[in-house]
């Protein structure tokens, strides 16, 4: 299917030629344009149409049973759901927290190091 910008591009050249160079009112590259675009959507078979708005249609329902799921677990467990998000967020935190205090007392050995090869070499 031809691209807005190839259409638009190809009617200016129609326009151009038939108007000596100039490319007219902006209703009529309107008008020209629509009955170029419904024309190159006529060009799509009714059962191409049809298979996509039940795609659309498909899509739409997968959709909202799932967010109708979401709140059936979140009514019926949310509780226990919020005690489970809270046991794995405090674990992320202990985790995270350890590993910045290794970070650092690497570092605070990185340092050391370094001061005792510099007063060895003075």
């Amino acid at each position: 299917m031809p691209t807005l910008n190839s259409i638009l591009e190809e009617l200016s050249e129609q326009m151009e030629s038939s108007n000596g160079g100039e490319l007219g009112n902006g209703a009529l590259l309107r008008g020209l344009v629509g009955a170029r675009l419904k024309h190159e959507l006529r060009k799509e078979s009714r059962e191409e149409m049809l298979e996509k708005l039940f795609t659309i249609s498909g899509t739409a329902w997968i959709e909202v049973l799932s967010e109708k799921v979401k709140a059936d677990i979140t009514r019926t467990h949310g509780a226990q759901l919020d005690k489970l998000a809270k046991i794995i967020s405090e674990a992320g935190t202990q985790r995270v927290t350890t590993v910045i205090e290794a970070l650092c007392k690497k570092e605070e050995f990185k340092e050391q190091v370094m001061q005792q090869f510099a007063q060895a070499h003075k």
